[in-house]
């Protein structure tokens, strides 16, 4: 690898705009903030540009942050999200900065960085489908005109890189999103045999919580010590209709956990046995990955990016609308989780995912564009 680093005030930037949910989201603070640790840790001159909507929201200690007020209270062009409403400040802030490069990870940081006329990346975290676009004229124009002007797009698997190739004519580099595998070393909670974790919101409809409800009723028949642990933000209605879906008794064994906090997270991925996440159209799933840090095998649904995390020493896939293949599958990867030998087996996986599996392969690719 070249010693070459960017120079100048500011060196590499990277950033993400409006404070998107905590969590395994595209572009979370989680994400940002790791590779900035990371890239700093080998010299690089790193800054993150921000949005926020709170205050007090974690930022790495040791990487100089630059968290703008966000602007959604002001008004702004009918047909944009609420993410674009922080360009402006953004590109101020990046033309002040004169980076050598951006790494933007939404498009409006990326049309950032077009405005301030500075050279970037761009990551998009998904499998984006025309509806977005759709009574909104404006983000397309956006996507379009940030996608074209970019140095490399990035996804985060090939599954996502084709689908942007051959639904929109654009080109991709697959780099993964990395995950700080060591911090799962220090993890310190007891395994429970038979809970089965969705880390979805039930107001999802994407998230497929329904199937996976579905899937539970048969697993729980097969194995009278299943239990789900659904964690992640929902109405109380939404997680009311889903229970109505199941028996008493069965639903007795389904524990609505609502929203934690990121070490909350990490350590559900710890206690649970399977991790099962049986939504579609996903470019990535960091709570797949996340999950075999923590040594807990997963089942996932056989679509998008899930086929290139999976494999069957670490877990299981199923047909995307089939919940019975689903409740097979969680039979067997709790069958799987009682072998001592998967955790290691996990752990191993996951290291493929590990920034300094992942981190090398960003920095190749910036040095390949200054």
């Amino acid at each position: 690898m070249s010693s070459t680093q960017p120079s100048g005030p500011g060196g590499l930037i990277c950033l993400t705009s409006s404070e998107p949910p905590l969590g395994d989201g595209h572009g979370s603070p989680a994400e940002v903030s790791e590779l900035a640790s990371w890239l700093h840790g080998r010299g690089w001159q790193v800054e993150i540009v921000t949005g926020r909507r709170r205050p007090g929201r974690e930022v790495t200690a040791d990487v100089p942050s630059d968290l703008l007020a966000s602007w959604e209270e002001r008004r702004w062009p009918q047909g944009l999200d609420e993410a674009s409403s922080i360009v402006a400040g953004m590109a101020f802030r990046l033309r002040r900065f004169a980076p050598r490069l951006v790494h933007a990870f939404l498009a409006a940081d990326a049309a950032a960085a077009a405005l301030a006329d500075r050279p970037y990346v761009v990551s998009y975290g998904g499998m984006i489908q025309p509806e977005v676009f759709t009574g909104h004229p404006q983000l397309w124009q956006l996507f379009q005109l940030v996608s074209h002007g970019a140095r490399r797009i990035i996804c985060p698997s090939a599954a996502a890189a084709e689908h942007l190739e051959a639904m929109y004519g654009l080109p991709a580099e697959v780099v993964p999103p990395g995950v700080d595998t060591a911090r799962f070393a220090d993890l310190r909670v007891p395994r429970q045999p038979g809970l089965i974790l969705a880390p979805s919101s039930p107001d999802d409809p994407q998230a497929r919580l329904a199937l996976l409800i579905d899937a539970f009723a048969e697993a729980a028949r097969q194995r009278p010590d299943a239990e789900l642990a659904v964690v992640g933000p929902g109405r109380p209605d939404a997680i009311r209709d889903l229970l109505g879906r199941l028996p008493a008794a069965v639903a007795s064994r389904v524990r609505p956990i609502g929203p934690v906090d990121r070490q909350r997270q990490l350590t559900w991925y710890g206690r649970a046995a399977v991790t099962c996440v049986p939504a579609v159209r996903q470019g990535f799933s960091q709570a797949l990955v996340e999950s075999l840090a923590a040594g807990t095998p997963v089942v996932a649904a056989n679509d998008g990016g899930a086929p290139e995390i999976v494999t069957p020493e670490v877990g299981f896939l199923f047909s995307a609308d089939d919940p019975e293949a689903c409740a097979r599958r969680l039979v067997q990867a709790l069958e799987l989780s009682d072998d001592p030998a998967t955790q290691s087996r996990c752990q191993r996986r996951a290291a493929d995912f590990d920034w300094d599996a992942v981190g090398p392969r960003l920095v190749e690719l910036y040095q390949q564009v200054l």
